[in-house]
């Protein structure tokens, strides 16, 4: 857990980009948080509240186009906070979730406009499906307002909740591969966003596997 908190106090600079501009000039609920980008680049999916305990947060997820459906649950601990810093004045909350699988999801349509909004080269070929896909999160802000450029920031407040997590690669000398998903469960809507296009064959390439 230590390790990868570092490794999230070190990529956090590169987030926010308002406050790196600002210094401490900005209060932290001004800080635009770049946890997401135009809509070319992301691929929205509709949510609603599943069963959950123990403070953790289950979302049932859907994905309609092309007269098919891709059905998955998003699995979320508790996680703990982090204080933020006199630079970087935003306290994070880190910890673990997962994908799972649903019988009779039809991904094929959803990982086709992954494959656009993640710019990978290629659909993945010879996929293992698996039940439950684990992951690392990292929630950069919540009850957060998404501006039109793709951005976040908690004035005025709104009720989106800003993360990003980190999956294992394939490769295990590999670094995790990093991408958005970002939340409103207020309007039942979710979103993948493109954290760098480097990551993207790799992102969909985990995804194919529980989607």
């Amino acid at each position: 857990m230590k390790s990868f908190i570092l490794a999230v106090g070190l990529c956090f600079a590169a987030l926010c980009v308002s406050a790196c501009k600002t210094k401490q000039a900005e209060p932290a609920d001004s800080i635009v948080l770049e946890t997401g980008r135009q809509s070319s680049h992301s691929v929205y999916f509709d949510i609603a509240p599943g069963p959950a305990a123990g403070g953790s947060t289950l979302l049932l997820a859907s994905y309609s186009a092309e007269g098919k459906v891709a059905k998955f649950k998003i699995e979320l601990d508790q996680g703990e906070e982090v204080a933020g810093t006199k630079t970087f004045p935003v306290n994070m909350v880190v910890g673990g979730g997962a994908f799972i699988a649903e019988r009779g999801s039809d991904a094929s349509a959803m990982l086709a406009s992954l494959e656009a909004a993640l710019q990978a080269r290629k659909m993945p070929e010879h996929v293992k499906r698996v039940e439950r896909l684990a992951f690392r999160y990292t929630i950069f802000g919540r009850n957060q307002t998404r501006d039109a450029d793709g951005g976040f920031h908690g004035v005025p407040p709104g009720s989106w909740t800003a993360m990003k997590i980190f999956m294992p690669a394939t490769d295990p000398d590999e670094d995790d591969c990093e991408v958005f998903l970002n939340f409103d469960a207020t309007a039942g809507k979710g979103e993948f966003s493109q954290k760098d296009v480097l990551s993207g064959d790799e992102v969909l390439r985990k995804l194919a596997t529980v989607l």
